[in-house]
């Protein structure tokens, strides 16, 4: 599935390198993107965005609220919405989380920006966005 002009997409990023490494993959493959330093912002951005947001993309392992924690946020306000998981640990631990919280997925960073795009077009597609 293409990049549609239109999807917007919230990354959730501690990492100034990864946050800026994402953005751009995903705003060169057609999505509109709003960023966050940390979970918190990512929640703040969410509710005042809430009816622009087609998924969330966040890191797992982040000062003040984790991905996790964030997750269940997201679940909170919007219930489908898509929200792909990053880390640089693997999914074991996460995979129950993940299934429990559908629409959502895994995705092991350091990642191609390839795999992102896909993952994200993927993940996207299983919800209907």
């Amino acid at each position: 599935m293409a990049a549609r002009s239109g999807v917007t997409v919230l990354i959730a990023e501690d990492e100034e390198l990864m946050r800026s490494f994402a953005s751009r993959v995903l705003a060169e493959a057609g999505y509109a993107v709003v960023v966050a330093g940390d979970g918190v912002e990512a929640l703040e951005l969410l509710r005042e965005r809430l009816d622009v947001v087609d998924l969330v993309l966040t890191d797992l392992d982040m000062p003040g609220m984790t991905g996790r924690e964030l997750l269940q946020r997201v679940r909170e306000l919007a219930p489908g919405l898509p929200v792909l998981l990053m880390s640089g640990y693997t999914s074991d631990g996460v995979d129950a989380e993940i299934a429990a919280a559908a629409p959502a997925a895994f995705i092991a960073k350091p990642f191609a920006s390839g795999a992102l795009t896909a993952r994200v077009a993927e993940l996207l597609a299983s919800a209907g966005a």
